[in-house]
């Protein structure tokens, strides 16, 4: 992939590590990406969502060169970037995040999953002692769950069907955990993040009264089909879309991205994220990667691509 030309507002880094995205790259490999979509508006390192196309949005690297209006302190510091998978990266000055001389670089590739897993917890908003439901336990789910462990919760009840990730989210603070939902007892509010449309018809079951569910996933392109019949209507229940491109408008205008990404980045610090992260590939073996990700083993959580 040839790099753009270097403007004056960018910065070139050589990636170290960079996170495959398991929702949103499986829905691309399986052709369920509707490619009307933009990939990301006003990012230049990424292109249309039609092949071929690069993506990914998580890597780690250190900085080569900037462009002339940046300061050259920068040149060999290491940042965070939403960039796609790829050796080297050409990003605006806006898109990444730079990180501590001494932090070691492995957490960090997983901020965006974390700046998602903030979003999550701000547009949820969760009272305190209140019993909580999540629906899926893939990295994004894995992280809400130990945000929401740090919240004075009642019970936080864990949902997925892989059980190697029920026995993570329990050590990462989960108070139950099942296969099904069906086992439980009601919840005042869910998160369905597992990208499964049944899972929400489980989320609006398991929720009581008055209840609220977040919907954080991206769902195939074809038609999902809600269950909003008499269960749902009767429970006089909320549908709320978190979407981590923008912040939630109720909230005062000083909870900002760069606010909520400062705040990621301290939760990711002193978290384990070595349990989260199951495969380490090199990138000039991707192909085998994504073979793994549609394989859909149950031994395979989060991949990860290294760089020489």
């Amino acid at each position: 992939v040839s790099l753009p030309p270097l403007g004056s507002q960018d910065v070139m880094l050589k990636t170290i590590y960079s996170a495959i995205s398991h929702g949103t790259e499986k829905l691309i490999l399986s052709g369920h990406l509707n490619q009307d979509l933009a990939l990301d508006v006003g990012n230049k390192a990424y292109g249309q969502a039609q092949y071929p196309f690069t993506y990914g949005y998580q890597s780690v690297g250190e900085i080569l060169a900037v462009g002339d209006a940046l300061d050259t302190s920068l040149i060999g510091k290491r940042a965070f970037a939403f960039a796609p998978h790829s050796e080297k990266v050409v990003v605006d000055r806006e898109n990444i995040v730079m990180l501590e001389d001494k932090s070691p670089p492995l957490p960090f590739v997983l901020l965006a999953n974390m700046e998602t897993a903030v979003s999550l917890i701000w547009d949820a908003n969760p009272n305190l002692g209140m019993n909580v439901a999540v629906f899926g336990q893939g990295t994004v789910g894995l992280l809400t769950t130990s945000l929401l462990a740090r919240q004075g919760l009642g019970r936080i009840v864990c949902f997925d069907p892989n059980h190697q990730r029920l026995e993570r989210a329990k050590q990462l603070g989960a108070t139950e955990v099942f296969a099904a939902a069906e086992q439980t007892d009601l919840v005042e509010m869910s998160l369905e993040l597992s990208g499964h449309p049944d899972a929400l018809e489980s989320a609006i079951n398991v929720t009581c009264f008055g209840g609220k569910i977040i919907i954080g996933s991206w769902y195939p392109k074809n038609k999902t089909s809600m269950p909003l019949g008499t269960e749902f209507h009767r429970k006089r229940q909320t549908l709320y879309a978190s979407q981590v491109s923008s912040a939630n408008h109720l909230l005062p205008p000083s909870f900002t991205k760069m606010r909520r990404m400062e705040i990621a980045k301290e939760s990711l610090a002193d978290l384990p994220t070595e349990m989260i992260l199951s495969h380490r590939i090199p990138f000039r073996d991707a192909q085998e990667a994504y073979k793994l990700l549609l394989a859909e083993d149950d031994q395979v959580h989060q991949i990860l691509f290294t760089y020489e």
